[in-house]
């Protein structure tokens, strides 16, 4: 009896233990089989942006790879903040991600942020790259960057420029392109880039960093000039426009890029498949095609690579902002 009993015991021992081993390497392939279910792709703009319009053509290849829909989620509102942070609010596992621009960068560039990407996400990569373009009014006293130059010294104050709104790209650039040069100008802010081509074209401001899709029917009407691509040397996506560098401008290389990124934590297994679908889809002819169309640079790189060049603008963006004790909160 006694001999049973030890028995009837080592197997329920061994039973249990048979069972934990079980769900242990049941929970260990699990935390492999990553994704199990759809990947939700915030976008901090709304539906039919062109931001919106871009990551559903890129979600296609990307869910083809993954084995699991990518499905594009609108949530615009406050600059990107609501998206930004309903991201970071989830878990870091790879299936809440988000589409950022350098508006997030410039918001963690900021002495109080409400959120700082270098340390609340972990980067995926890039999907696309553009320059802005410096563009003069066609009746501006100088037509040249160095004319331009001579002129901002000479008149100190009496120079201006618009831009597409506080704290955009195309803000931040016409500042510390007056850094750079060592004069001040005065800037001018527009509700968007249509008010800001069309201020440029009419001679409100004296020049601007834009995107060529904004300039580009006031150049065919002869009413603005375009001067230099935002970006150390010529783009891709505006291969006739001299880059700065080419321009006799030093140091100044910016440009308007999109990545993917997701909530701190996320493991390095999701990043790295994740990261394997944006390229392909990336390389695809039908992303090539519409990239092309609209005018945009379409750009993959890794994840590393990626976050190493959110950092570098976010470092950039936070030295401006000091230096030029701009109010940007």
């Amino acid at each position: 009896m006694l001999l049973q009993r030890i028995v009837a015991t080592s197997l329920s021992s061994l039973a249990v233990a048979g069972a934990l081993a079980l769900a242990l390497t049941a929970g260990q392939a699990a935390a492999q089989a990553f994704p199990s279910k759809p990947v939700h792709l915030v976008v901090p703009f709304p539906g039919g942006s062109a931001v919106d319009s871009m990551m559903r053509v890129l979600a296609q290849p990307m869910s083809a790879k993954l084995g699991q829909p990518v499905l594009v989620q609108p949530k615009p509102g406050a600059g990107a903040i609501i998206a930004t942070q309903y991201v970071i609010g989830q878990p870091g596992d790879g299936y809440t991600l988000i589409v950022i621009t350098p508006s997030a960068a410039v918001k963690s560039a900021i002495a109080k942020p409400l959120f700082d990407v270098r340390k609340d996400l972990v980067h995926v990569g890039q999907f696309s790259s553009s320059p802005l373009v410096l563009a003069f009014n066609a009746n501006a006293p100088f037509k040249t960057i160095k004319e331009m130059v001579t002129y901002g010294k000479a008149n100190p104050g009496k120079l201006n420029f618009g831009s597409y709104g506080i704290g955009t790209l195309g803000h931040l650039a016409g500042e510390l392109f007056a850094q750079q040069q060592g004069y001040t100008m005065t800037h001018v802010a527009y509700n968007g880039s249509t008010q800001a081509s069309l201020s440029l074209a009419q001679g409100d401001v004296s020049f601007s960093f834009d995107t060529l899709g904004s300039l580009n029917p006031h150049v065919q009407s002869g009413k603005i000039r375009l001067i230099a691509s935002s970006t150390a040397e010529r783009s891709p996506a505006a291969p006739q426009i001299p880059g700065m560098a080419e321009s006799g401008v030093a140091q100044f290389d910016l440009s308007n890029w999109g990545g993917i990124s997701a909530s701190a934590g996320t493991p390095a297994d999701a990043v790295e498949k994740l990261n394997a679908a944006l390229q392909i889809a990336t390389r695809e002819q039908a992303s090539i095609d519409y990239f092309t169309k609209a005018g945009l640079g379409l750009r993959g790189s890794t994840a590393a690579a990626f976050g190493s060049m959110v950092n570098r603008n976010v470092d950039v963006f936070a030295k401006l902002i000091r230096d030029a004790k701009l109010d940007l909160e």
